[in-house]
């Protein structure tokens, strides 16, 4: 949306857009919810995406001041939807991880329908913190694809 917006506002258009770990929202088949989730289910999901230390989620203090946070950022997750709108025409790179439970296998070309460009994508191997264990053959993959298309 953010994209679309500096397109309709600014005039301007995006040269790529990256997105990671999540399938195009505005579909009927969303992936989990985390809406009705309890502390303990919540503290599984958690543990299980990866990312944040087990240890930390177990500490009752630390998780009092985490809790709403991460509450609050998986429900926006949950309820929003994209806005209807005219596709990009930038291309579209979608990241992933092999082993992420939290996304849909081929959740990925989910995008294509968001851009009259091409969809690439690329799944590394890992959980959804993919990037946190191999930071710079991440990196450099990005560095690549937005090289090409920024020229």
């Amino acid at each position: 949306e953010l994209a679309r917006e500096l397109r309709s506002q600014l005039g301007l258009e995006a040269a790529c857009l990256v997105v990671s770990s999540a399938p195009a929202r505005g579909r009927a088949d969303q992936d989990r919810r985390y809406e009705d989730l309890d502390d303990a289910d919540l503290r599984a999901a958690l543990a299980a995406m990866g990312g944040t230390d087990a240890e930390l989620l177990r500490d009752p203090e630390v998780w009092g001041l985490i809790r709403p946070v991460v509450r609050a950022d998986l429900l926006m997750c949950d309820r929003y939807r994209l806005a209807p709108g005219k596709p990009l025409d930038c291309p579209i790179v979608a990241y992933g991880a092999r082993d992420d439970w939290s996304v849909a296998p081929g959740s990925a070309e989910s995008w294509r329908e968001h851009t009259t460009g091409c969809l690439e994508q690329r799944m590394f191997p890992g959980d959804h913190f993919y990037f946190q264990r191999i930071p710079r053959a991440f990196v450099m993959d990005l560095v690549r694809r937005l090289y090409r298309h920024a020229l």
